[in-house]
């Protein structure tokens, strides 16, 4: 299990997200105001899948109408997709994929995917 709170820094700044719900496979994780959610789930079935998600919402000018807000979203996530029971596979093996992922999304990187450059 994840420990509560758990803490993401987005732009330089800690966001401290207290646990807000739990299951058997996942868990919820926000911050006070709401803006950030961290999800955590596990799935099994004709595949097993982990997902860690994060969402953000905010207030921003309608186009149409600058004075008034609406509010926005926006999510991010990572997904493992394996066999059942990683067939084939070994833990180490799934993790170092997923390492060398994370590892690939460099600050450059990410600002070329936002950037919607393939």
């Amino acid at each position: 299990m994840f420990s509560d709170p758990q803490t993401i820094t987005v732009n330089s700044v800690a966001q401290t997200l207290p646990r807000v719900s739990s299951g058997e496979f996942n868990g919820q994780f926000r911050g006070p105001d709401g803006v950030y959610t961290l999800s955590i789930k596990h799935t099994a079935g004709k595949r097993d899948r982990s997902v860690v998600r994060l969402d953000t919402r905010k207030l921003g000018a309608n186009p149409l109408d600058p004075a008034k807000n609406l509010p926005y979203t926006a999510s991010s996530y990572l997904v493992l997709d394996a066999p059942p029971g990683f067939t084939g596979f070994t833990g180490t093996e799934l993790e170092n994929t997923v390492k060398a992922l994370v590892a690939y999304l460099s600050a450059a990187n990410v600002t070329k995917f936002v950037g919607k450059e393939s």
